[in-house]
């Protein structure tokens, strides 16, 4: 079985996770694709991506998906995932199959050291989303984020501290918020990834600097309860990249 067919099969399996996820008040669920693109090739990359993207628009496929540029070189795919009997849920995976069988497509794969999928749900518990933030969401196009590798068996511990860290946000007013995803397939669980986003990256860093101040001394007790239970913590970063993104939905 080929790595599309498996992820075809993958979220047909998720079908009685995913077939509510019309109700706002559901858990999101996330498929990534990161493709990692070899030194000095990211312009043969862009540009038969690009011609994959205009096929998916001619054709009119029916998905929707983010792309974000990663620091290191990663090209990654973020969907959110509809029901797995609607033929969305598998339409872009299957329509990347068939393109890579052709001329552009094979340039395209050429140019990929290594491809993975994941899927992963957002934790509203342990997310924050201010009441009145300071930049309408969907706006800010960079992004950093923390991998975060907790302990085999400290996923409570963890999530404790998380949610404990996110009251402290809400209760200090902070006007920017940040989003918490667990994944559930593809990574070496149990794995949270945070992700900020901001204008670029002064304007985050400033944001950051800003955001100590005003969570003062309670910032520093919890998160040492999260290091306490983390494994291992990676930071990354990237922006988005809206040639490479595709809309319709």
């Amino acid at each position: 079985m080929d790595k599309f067919s498996f992820i075809s099969s993958v979220l047909s399996g998720l079908c009685p996770a995913t077939a509510f996820l019309q109700d706002k008040k559901s858990p999101v669920y996330m498929m990534s694709l990161e493709d990692a693109v070899r030194p000095g090739m990211m312009d043969q990359y862009m540009q038969a991506t690009g011609e994959w993207i205009a096929l998916l628009k001619k054709e009119k496929v029916p998905a929707s998906f983010s792309a974000f540029l990663e620091s290191d070189g990663i090209v990654n795919y973020l969907e959110t995932m509809v029901p797995a009997s609607d033929p969305a849920s598998t339409a872009p995976i299957e329509s990347l199959a068939r393109f890579h069988q052709t001329e552009s497509g094979r340039k395209r794969q050429s140019a990929v050291r290594w491809s993975r999928y994941s899927v992963w749900i957002r934790s509203e518990r342990l997310s924050c989303a201010p009441e009145n933030p300071d930049a309408p969401p969907g706006t800010l196009p960079y992004f950093v984020w923390k991998h975060i590798r907790v302990c085999p068996g400290r996923e409570s511990a963890f999530e404790d501290a998380a949610a404990a860290f996110r009251e402290i946000f809400r209760k200090k007013g902070v006007r920017r918020g940040y989003g918490v995803f667990r994944n559930i397939i593809g990574y070496e669980r149990p794995w949270y990834t945070v992700i900020f986003a901001g204008t670029d990256p002064g304007d985050l860093y400033a944001w950051q600097i800003k955001m100590k101040q005003e969570l003062g001394s309670q910032e520093g007790p919890v998160l040492e309860r999260i290091h306490a239970v983390a494994e291992r913590i990676t930071d990354g970063s990237g922006w988005t990249v809206p040639e490479l993104s595709y809309t319709n939905r």
